[in-house]
């Protein structure tokens, strides 16, 4: 089935309606409200999940370690797997994965975002930004 138009240009930038637009339309897992993104590229999968792509460092040099991260990785991809339905918050139903060198390594894993300290149903913690879920839930 098609995806009904969501607005914008179709230019593919989160700012035309691929990705939640205007700061606080997607939250972190403590209750606190994200910054819009208004520029990275964003699709929406015939499914209607929302995906933005991040790229810091073509080299694949981006250092991670004041993360606790092992690796360092040349972007970051965004999936909220229902869309522009709620809760639209990061460790619920949106998820990151690092693009490494040679692999996609999920938010929580090799020591970047700890899903002991990031990944916390119901904390108000600042560490608690819900990105450590994706390594916890696809581990468990």
């Amino acid at each position: 089935s098609a995806v009904p138009s969501l607005g914008g240009s179709g230019s593919g930038v989160s700012a035309e309606g691929c990705w939640h637009s205007g700061d606080n339309s997607w939250y972190f897992l403590n209750g606190t409200g994200r910054v819009s993104l208004s520029s990275v590229p964003g699709l929406i999968l015939n499914n209607g999940s929302l995906v933005f792509f991040q790229i810091e460092k073509s080299d694949c040099s981006k250092d991670l370690s004041a993360y606790g991260a092992s690796y360092t990785r040349c972007g970051y991809i965004d999936i909220d797997i229902n869309g522009f339905k709620k809760p639209n918050t990061i460790g619920k139903d949106i998820f990151e994965v690092s693009i490494a060198e040679n692999a996609l390594v999920p938010a929580g894993a090799q020591g970047f975002f700890d899903p002991s300290t990031t990944c916390i149903e119901g904390s108000t913690d600042s560490d608690n930004k819900g990105y450590g879920c994706a390594a916890k839930y696809l581990y468990e």
